[in-house]
């Protein structure tokens, strides 16, 4: 493959012809080197800072890649159900 892939190349790369991700991310730092990672790839990136933030997004359409900090404070979040 070329150092700059086909739309054909990407799809053989990545299983799609065009992809997003969300990075749901509470320290800046790690949040961009991760979307610069993706970035590096073609992969266009949002990055959000919080559950809340990210809440707002998911309301429009939910996203194809989700990469998300295990650690992130939850808050009064409903995309995580706690059962006994």
């Amino acid at each position: 493959m070329a150092d700059n892939p086909s739309e054909d190349d990407r799809y053989l790369l990545y299983g799609m012809k065009s992809t997003s991700a969300c990075v749901l991310e509470d320290d800046a730092f790690l949040a961009q080197s991760v979307a610069e990672a993706l970035q590096d790839l073609e992969v266009s990136c949002v990055t959000y800072p919080s559950v809340k933030a990210f809440e707002k997004r998911l309301k429009s359409r939910p996203p194809q890649v989700l990469i998300v900090d295990l650690a992130i404070p939850l808050d009064a979040s409903t995309l995580v159900t706690a059962e006994a």
